[in-house]
């Protein structure tokens, strides 16, 4: 456990900095838009996929789910990215078991691609 009032005696500048990245951290997270509720995934397209975000070099993820919607993983979570292989873990577990998932957009909010899964 951190003793802060021992911490701020010895290094104010580092209780200082903790509350800035606290208090920044607190104030910036995004509540997301949930853009596909309760769907099984249908269908995954990895690869050179020629979907509204593009191929991404070769490195796209898109999903597809029973409710016909087909959306796109965000270009920063794709197959070049550590996140991009989670999510792809995520994603085929889901469709292998035929669970229900929820999918989240944190950039942008619209919908466009996704960032995040939740698996049911």
């Amino acid at each position: 456990m951190i003793n802060f009032k021992s911490l701020h005696k010895s290094r104010p500048s580092l209780v200082i900095a903790f509350s800035v990245l606290a208090a920044s951290y607190s104030s910036t997270s995004m509540a997301g838009r949930l853009c596909v509720e309760r769907a099984e995934v249908t269908k995954l397209f990895v690869g050179e996929v020629n979907g509204n975000m593009g191929t991404d070099g070769g490195n796209a993820i898109y999903a597809e789910f029973d409710n016909q919607t087909t959306i796109a993983a965000n270009l920063k979570y794709n197959l070049d990215d550590e996140k991009g292989k989670g999510l792809l873990s995520i994603l085929r577990t889901a469709f292998i078991m035929k669970a229900k998932v929820d999918v989240w957009d944190h950039h942008g909010d619209n919908c466009d691609d996704f960032d995040e899964v939740d698996i049911y």
